[in-house]
């Protein structure tokens, strides 16, 4: 089984982006610039993408890379995250790799809801955690209510390092709400590779 897969922007999971960061414009001003991970299950014929997981049939994280077209592309509407094999992308993660030092950010990490909650974006991070030099820094930007994706970062050994104060009301146009509560402060994240 090949592990890399190549897409075009249009082909990217959208849905899956944009539940973590809603903002589309910034998503497109990093996307070009990272390496991407996704996850993904096996649709066999009649069965539905959660029996698939149940049974075990869970595939591997796999590679993108991402086929530099045209960057002003728009995203399709409607795209799923299926591809012609059948099979869907429930887990998404994108890091960059930051000038200079060997020194990583994890840009957008999304699981599809019907699947969080059983370990892929844990997989998803181990995997990309792989692929990075001994002794990099990896940060992380997360909202200081995100409570599982706080815990979820922490269970992986990063630490707070900062916290910007309003910062999602400073720099997105809408109000973001996690859990019924204005989004307002941004943690910083960070854990050395070991």
């Amino acid at each position: 089984m090949n592990n890399v897969v190549e897409l075009s922007v249009d082909e990217l999971p959208w849905d899956l982006l944009l539940q973590a960061d809603p903002d589309e414009d910034i998503i497109k001003s990093y996307i070009y610039e990272t390496r991407i991970y996704v996850f993904y299950v096996s649709k066999e014929e009649g069965n539905e993408v959660h029996e698939v997981y149940e049974d075990g049939k869970l595939e591997e994280v796999r590679e993108v890379h991402l086929i530099h077209e045209d960057s002003s592309v728009d995203r399709v509407n409607g795209v799923d995250g299926a591809n012609e094999e059948g099979n869907k992308v429930v887990g998404v993660l994108a890091v960059k790799k930051l000038s200079g030092d060997a020194n990583y950010e994890l840009m957008n990490i999304a699981v599809n809801n019907r699947f969080q909650r059983r370990g892929i974006a844990r997989k998803l991070i181990l995997r990309a955690f792989s692929d990075m030099d001994l002794e990099s820094v990896v940060t992380v930007r997360t909202g200081d209510i995100s409570t599982e994706a706080v815990n979820l970062y922490e269970s992986l050994g990063f630490v707070v390092v900062k916290t910007v104060e309003n910062y999602f009301l400073d720099n997105y146009s809408e109000v973001i709400y996690e859990h019924g509560e204005v989004l307002k402060h941004q943690l910083i994240m960070e854990k050395t590779i070991i």
